[in-house]
């Protein structure tokens, strides 16, 4: 299932790019931007089951010539991985160990346009509205581990999207 998020997002992405890139007078005067991502959990139970997560954007603008370069078109794509975190319960009583893996990630997918001075100038103030398509995608692993050997844990799968 991972897989297969990935690839729409990917293609989407690709897709907004393909589109964009076809109308070369308008993007003739934009600008292609790459960024680096830091997103870190919020609230106890937050932060007891995920790790801080970096990730990439990208994003495209595209000047209208028609309108004297006030009006842009925006595409972009964001991909940011929540790295796994492992928390152990221990059962006081019988001394079984539990573990649960989770591992997270986080596609945004978005599109919209900005009115604002787009040419050249040291000061270009804009303002513009987005819409997105999120994905939030979780795995979760419930594991009786065997200290012993590896092989004999026991590992239950429970996926949400």
């Amino acid at each position: 299932m991972k897989q297969s998020c990935l690839s729409v997002v990917c293609t989407s992405g690709l897709i907004v790019i393909c589109l964009l890139g076809s109308f070369s007078d308008a993007i003739s005067g934009g600008k292609v931007g790459l960024y680096g991502i830091y997103m870190a959990p919020q609230g106890s139970d937050a932060m007891s089951f995920s790790e801080s997560g970096v990730g990439l954007g990208a994003h495209i603008v595209a000047p209208v010539t028609l309108f004297s370069g006030l009006v842009a078109g925006v595409g972009g794509i964001e991909v940011i991985n929540l790295l796994s975190e492992t928390t152990e319960f221990v059962d006081r009583v019988t001394g079984l160990r539990v573990e649960q893996q989770t591992d997270q990630n986080y596609y945004r997918l978005y599109g919209g346009g900005q009115i604002g001075g787009h040419g050249n100038g040291f000061l270009r103030p804009h303002a513009g509205v987005n819409i997105a398509i999120v994905l939030y995608e979780i795995q979760t692993d419930v594991v009786v581990p065997d200290d012993f050997n590896r092989e004999n844990e026991i590992r239950q799968s429970l996926r949400a999207m």
